[in-house]
């Protein structure tokens, strides 16, 4: 697994897992493409060629390979027919498949054996990737006597996940393992972003990790709590439901306790330590709305000390704006009243305040900024 987030200043792609690092040929525009929300900042080819060992493995039975890549050309595509990526074999009929893409960003899928003969060609397929946010796939598998192939792209942006596939079967063949996957192997892709290059013994089927480079937008406050704790080995503790807490907008690549803080920001519920536990406990904001009184105590009868409330502005807000993550702004102000913007004695004065959420959608913000301002505007 190469995921080429390797910075500006970086000379070879290094691996996520285990192997060496992808050879590079050329000079290529490092951590320049940040349209994928799902990952850091891809690469640029610039007319560069990368090359990247695949360490023995012992094939699974039956035998059976997929290699994933996230791809993103420019909308007017390509500007002549060009291979994005080939997979190099030992030990099968097939010594090296090429995944080619033309200017109208079609697809095409060749299987060559040992003499650069051409076993498998259906031409070019409508998949139309051009401008689009894609993870590219290729499968091969062994099928008794045969070797069945396929390739896929699923695309995935602000209008949802589409999927396309092609394949076909290349018949008294076997198929061997993957010992190279190179990259523009030609020399002759410009700008097209690619990153994520994953090779796998196994077909771990078409939709897998759908929702990851989605980058999890939509998923609730508390189920990304939920779910980023156990990812990390921490223990949760959740009050109240998870799926009654806010749609959150893009997962970005942010450290554990940052992402939690943000998706406890949004929902405005109560992120802390537990004492019993040694990890997170977070309380969603409709799990504290209209509670019972826990316990009553009688002042009169001295059960409490002497309580002297404190009346000063340390929460007052009567002028908020809410900024959605790569979105929309919503502002909500308090113009007539006690607590008002309006100048004293007729108001407080403008305590403004601008909040950036991780929302799900632009609609999100005038809710927020709505429930901020009543929050710090309660005459009490």
């Amino acid at each position: 697994y190469w995921p080429w987030e390797d910075g500006d200043d970086a000379f070879a792609f290094t691996s996520a897992v285990y192997g060496p690092p992808r050879a590079i040929v050329g000079a290529p525009d490092f951590a320049s493409y940040d349209k994928f929300r799902c990952s850091s900042q891809l690469p640029l080819p610039k007319l560069s060629r990368w090359s990247g060992a695949v360490p023995p493995y012992t094939p699974s039975s039956p035998a059976a390979v997929q290699v994933w890549l996230l791809a993103a050309g420019p909308a007017d595509g390509v500007p002549a027919e060009q291979t994005l990526a080939q997979i190099v074999m030992e030990g099968g009929t097939v010594a090296v498949w090429q995944l080619r893409v033309d200017d109208l960003g079609d697809l095409e899928l060749i299987g060559l054996n040992a003499s650069g003969t051409a076993l498998v060609n259906d031409g070019l397929i409508a998949f139309r990737i051009n401008g689009e946010l894609t993870r590219l796939s290729i499968t091969l598998s062994q099928d008794g006597a045969d070797v069945d192939w396929g390739m896929g792209r699923l695309s995935f942006g602000a209008g949802g996940a589409q999927a396309a596939g092609y394949g076909g079967t290349l018949t008294s063949a076997t198929l061997g393992t993957v010992v190279r996957v190179d990259i523009a192997p030609d020399g002759d892709v410009d700008d097209v972003a690619l990153g994520h290059v994953v090779v796998s013994r196994v077909d771990q089927g078409f939709y897998t990790l759908q929702s990851d480079l989605e980058a999890r937008a939509g998923e609730t406050a508390g189920a990304r709590i939920a779910r980023l704790c156990d990812e990390e080995g921490v223990e949760a503790v959740i009050v109240g439901s998870i799926l009654r807490t806010t749609a959150l907008g893009y997962q970005l690549p942010r450290t554990l306790v940052d992402l939690l803080k943000e998706a406890a920001a949004a929902d405005g519920g109560i992120l802390h330590e537990p004492r019993d536990v040694l990890g997170v406990a977070y309380r969603t904001r409709m799990s504290i709305y209209s509670q019972a009184a826990a316990l009553t105590l009688d002042y009169g009868g001295n059960e409490v000390s002497l309580l002297q409330p404190v009346d000063d502005d340390q929460f007052t807000r009567n002028d908020i704006e809410v900024t959605r993550v790569g979105g929309a702004s919503a502002r909500r102000a308090l113009e007539a009243g006690r607590l008002s913007a309006q100048a004293p004695p007729v108001g407080v004065g403008r305590y403004d305040e601008v909040i950036q959420l991780s929302l799900e959608n632009d609609a999100q913000p005038v809710g927020q900024a709505s429930w901020r301002l009543h929050l710090g505007t309660v005459d009490e």
